[in-house]
């Protein structure tokens, strides 16, 4: 006697295929859910640092710089304030102050 007549043989792999099948549909779908979301999530954050990147330049613009400034208590520097610095002694002395030179603000010139 035969254990798995040629019907039960087809029944069988029938039903295999159709879970198989089933199985795959379900995939699909989650990894469908799961793309929609990274869509989402990456629109909102393309969105987010559009939003930062105005208000970057907005904060960067020279008007905002200076109302920032003079709220730290900055201020513009005198006409002819200058600053002394300690010299760096591996600067030759030629190349020091060479700015300064050309308009004659060195008491070396």
């Amino acid at each position: 006697m035969k254990r798995f007549s040629n019907f039960s043989k087809l029944i069988i792999l029938f039903t295999l295929t159709l879970s198989a099948a089933v199985f795959i549909n379900i995939e699909a779908t989650k990894i469908g859910y799961a793309i929609e979301k990274n869509k989402k999530e990456l629109k909102e954050i393309s969105n987010e640092n559009e939003y930062l990147s105005k208000e970057i330049s907005q904060n960067i613009s020279p008007k905002n710089l200076e109302t920032y400034a003079y709220r730290l208590g900055l201020k513009y520097p005198e006409v002819y304030s200058i600053i002394n610095m300690e010299e760096d002694i591996h600067i030759k002395k030629e190349s020091n102050n060479w700015l300064a030179r050309i308009f004659k603000f060195n008491k070396r010139a």
